[in-house]
């Protein structure tokens, strides 16, 4: 009809980001802390900056950074927390 504008058609309202969880928060504050230690040396048993890493080593430091406290060892790591 003259002089009625036409309303453009309704946009189905965007779903809201969701909001990260704890576990999620967490395991980004983990890796952001990990990438700081980029081309740092790898020695057997080590679990300090100052001596460099082994794998286990690295996650019980990286976690200990955050309050965690973990085993030290991989195995001995596995068993700690739940599923």
């Amino acid at each position: 009809a003259k002089g009625t504008k036409e309303s453009a058609p309704d946009k189905e309202a965007e779903p809201a980001e969701a909001q990260p969880t704890a576990e999620e928060l967490l395991g980004r504050e983990a890796a952001d802390l990990a990438l700081q230690f980029l081309g740092w040396k790898y020695k057997y048993g080590g679990s300090t900056p100052e001596t460099g890493f082994d794998c286990s080593g690295f996650v019980c430091y990286i976690y200990g950074q955050l309050g965690y406290k973990l085993e030290r060892v991989a195995n001995d790591q596995s068993k700690q927390g739940a599923a």
